[in-house]
């Protein structure tokens, strides 16, 4: 399953910044893998990223919050991600 990302749209609703790990993975990605991006975003406000020729996953996209940048480490339900994508 080929995707492009077009448009990731995060809101920040904690008072610190937040990392949202790109994945390429059709499933939850292990905790420790790698993403393909990170996104960062400070404390309580909405960021959005977009690509004008889109950005491609092989597998999927999977998107989180992050405590770490460098590898996944699921952070806390404190942000709201909006993904625009072609398929």
């Amino acid at each position: 399953m080929k995707l492009t990302l077009a448009l990731l749209l995060v809101c920040v609703h904690a008072a610190f910044a937040a990392v949202g790990p790109v994945h390429d993975s059709a499933a939850a990605a292990a905790e420790g893998a790698v993403p393909l991006a990170v996104l960062l975003a400070p404390a309580g406000y909405q960021f959005s990223w977009s690509w004008t020729a889109g950005r491609l996953f092989a597998n999927g996209i999977y998107v989180c919050n992050s405590s770490t940048d460098v590898t996944k480490t699921i952070g806390s339900a404190d942000c709201l991600f909006d993904i625009n994508y072609r398929g």
